[in-house]
This record gives structure tokens, sequence and C-alpha cells, in this order.
């Protein structure tokens, strides 16, 4: 069951209903602002805390609850790996959803900045988008590719 904001609103604040969602950050935002009474378990969210879905991981409060990726950690930390992994990496190309990334991208250039690497930012919102990224990576060569999470 994908549970919009409509569906709670339905609901009322009975407090024996529940609600899922696998929307990502809007729907249960929408749920959210809809009831503070019924209990809403998010599928997936790169980081709750950061989109002002729950207050900490550790206690998220609220009616609010699931499961989190940790995109954004976790970029951080595939790039040190790699920068280990393979000392020379100096130029990364990072191919990215400039909508659903944003998150992951700000820690992948603070991680980038901290181990001296040059990001090359390739913006995927279609897959036509993937010919042209291709085709520049064949041509400016960088030295190791990554892929955030996409839609």
């Amino acid at each position: 069951m994908l549970l919009g904001a409509s569906r709670v609103s339905a609901a009322g604040d009975r407090s024996a209903a529940t609600g899922r969602s696998g929307g990502g950050g809007a729907v249960i935002r929408a749920a959210k602002q809809a009831t503070s009474m019924i209990p809403l378990v998010m599928t997936g969210s790169s980081d709750p805390v950061a989109e002002g879905l729950v207050a900490s991981m550790a206690r998220p409060g609220g009616n609010v609850t699931g499961m989190s990726f940790m995109n954004a950690e976790l970029s951080s930390k595939r790039l040190e790996l790699l920068k280990e992994a393979v000392p020379r990496v100096a130029r990364l190309a990072v191919i990215l959803d400039p909508v659903t990334s944003q998150l992951e991208l700000r820690a992948t250039q603070a991680a980038a900045r901290r181990l001296g690497v040059t990001l090359k930012l390739m913006e995927v919102r279609n897959a036509d988008d993937l010919a042209r990224v291709f085709a520049a990576l064949d041509k400016e060569r960088p030295d190791a590719l990554t892929c955030s999470s996409m839609r």
C-alpha cells in the first residue's frame, strides 16, 4: 500500500492506522503534514534527519520511522576507500541525478576537497542523457568513476 496525504486525511487520526511509503521524502512529508497521530513507515530515505522527517537517527521522535539508505554518509566513505585503494586517483567523474542526489553530492564534494580529488559532475536526468555522459567520459578519461543514487 502506498500511502499519500489524501489517504492519511481519509484515515483521520485513528491511532490503529499505519501507512507505508516508497515514494520518498515528498510523500512522507505530505503524510506527516496531514497527521501527527498515524505511524508512518518510510521504506527508504537518503537522509531523513536532513530532510526534516525525524529528529535524529537514534531517536526519531514524532510519527515517522523506517529505513535510511545513508547515501550521503556512505558516499564520503566510498571516496575515501577509492583513494586508499587507488592513491593516484586525482580526477573523479560523478554520474548523478541533480534532483535526488544533492545530499550525497555535498558529502562527496567535501570528501573530495579533503582528499585532493577533482570532481567532474555528469548530470543524468533521463536515459537519453547516458549516451552524452558516456561520450564525455570517453573523451575526458577520468581516473575513476562513481555513480550516485538515482531515481
